[in-house]
């Protein structure tokens, strides 16, 4: 008798999650078909997927560093100016790692690369005097708020995985740039939503195509965040960070890692208003007259100087793969070199 009872719970029990079912196909249908419509809508109106450059992503992006990688530190300039399928194919078949972080100081990312003990490939670190030797106090936050989410993310297989999962998710749908509200309210838009004329994928390559930019704003504000930088540091401070850099060259180096200072290519009111108040004589020089490494500086090199910025600052995305490969022969004959 008890077990004729038992069994009858347990079929009323499974014929009721049965019920169920038809309810979730449909729930999961209308979620599929909303989900292509507004994928098909918002890459009509011009959109592609894109990944949002966040701790998280940047800690996918340094988990990839391996033993004998290139990586890349710096600012925005070297995270738009390398096409990591073009360095791949004009170096060594593999991409590199890009760890730069827009608008702060790759001095803490350098240090902690330099403490890796497994770590004996090849580093190349922006210079950019304004960001490195600017006297703000917001320097560096960014960075280890970065490194930090590294440090939670490194001991965490699960966080790794959920961090690829999402970067892979962001890769393939153009509607994640878009939720539904603002989609719905640009689209009642006269000519439609504005196209953002940035994106940025998976190896943290951030494509900038002015074409479809407001060059007069952009420049007005490039040119504001120049005019609002705090001034340079005292010349005690500057040799501080300086012992800093050089300290982390010699970590590197001694279990033979390589590492390579590279200045930017910079255009117009930009590079004028950067030389006038960051001059070379007092920062870049500074940093070669103590450092052994191989030192590359745009301006100065003709395969790398011939580079125009729309915007002042950074490299357009259709010249990306001409600079990546312009740079990939020009570190390859230098390192030859030595």
């Amino acid at each position: 008798m008890h077990s004729s009872i038992s069994n009858s719970d347990t079929l009323e029990r499974f014929e009721r999650a049965n019920d169920w079912v038809p309810i979730w196909l449909i729930a999961a249908t209308i979620a599929a078909t909303t989900l292509f419509c507004a994928e098909v809508i918002v890459r009509q109106a011009g959109f592609s997927p894109s990944v949002r450059d966040d701790p998280r992503t940047w800690s996918a992006a340094r988990a990839r560093a391996r033993e004998d990688s290139v990586v890349f530190m710096g600012t925005s300039r070297v995270q738009t100016a390398i096409d990591p399928r073009v360095w791949a194919d004009a170096w060594n078949g593999e991409f590199p790692v890009q760890l730069a972080i827009a608008g702060d100081t790759p001095l803490p990312i350098l240090e902690d690369l330099a403490a890796d003990p497994d770590f004996h490939g090849l580093v190349i670190v922006e210079v950019l005097p304004r960001i490195l030797f600017g006297s703000r106090e917001t320097r560096g936050i960014e960075s280890r708020r970065f490194l930090s989410a590294w440090g939670t993310t490194r001991s965490s297989p699960s966080r790794r995985m959920e961090a690829q999962l999402r970067i892979g998710v962001a890769e393939r749908l153009a509607a994640l740039r878009l939720p539904p509200a603002q989609l719905i309210s640009r689209l009642r838009r006269p000519g439609g939503p504005r196209v953002p004329y940035f994106s940025m994928d998976g190896t943290r390559f951030l494509r900038l195509d002015f074409s479809r930019a407001d060059l007069d704003r952009r420049r007005a504000t490039i040119l504001e965040q120049i005019g609002d930088a705090d001034a340079p540091v005292g010349e005690d401070d500057r040799d501080q960070i300086i012992a800093r850099l050089v300290a982390a060259e010699g970590a590197l180096t001694q279990r033979g890692a390589q590492l390579v200072w590279l200045q930017m290519p910079r255009s117009g009111h930009v590079k004028a208003i950067e030389e006038q108040r960051f001059p070379n004589a007092r920062f870049w020089e500074p940093l070669l007259a103590q450092s052994h490494a191989l030192a590359l500086s745009a301006g100065r090199i003709r395969s790398l100087s011939e580079f125009d910025c729309p915007d002042g600052s950074h490299i357009d995305v259709h010249d990306a793969p001409r600079f990546t490969r312009a740079l990939a022969e020009v570190l390859n004959d230098r390192l030859q070199r030595l």
